[in-house]
């Protein structure tokens, strides 16, 4: 059916190429996750600097507030359940004075 399409066997100039173009393509990606990587190690350090002061005041108010025996959410513990019951509406001419 298609016997007139021949397909060649690339040559070794063929063959360089292509592995020249695969190990340029290795290379720059490499390069890309390395700075990538580098940037986003970068941003990590930044915020983790930038939020010490929290985080400090966070831990000192936790080591107040359990020397003084309270606890985060005030000694008041709500458990339970919630269900929203919504009232019929009332048409306007049913309305009481």
């Amino acid at each position: 059916m298609f016997s007139h399409f021949r397909v060649q066997k690339p040559g070794l100039s063929g063959t360089l190429l292509t592995t020249a173009l695969l190990v340029v393509v290795l290379v720059f990606s490499l390069i890309v996750f390395a700075v990538v990587a580098a940037a986003g190690a970068v941003a990590w350090g930044y915020l983790w600097w930038k939020t010490r002061a929290a985080r400090k005041q966070m831990r000192e108010r936790t080591v107040e507030r359990a020397a003084a025996g309270q606890t985060a959410s005030g000694g008041q513990i709500i458990e339970g359940e919630a269900v929203r019951v919504e009232a019929p509406a009332i048409p306007a001419n049913d309305r009481r004075p």
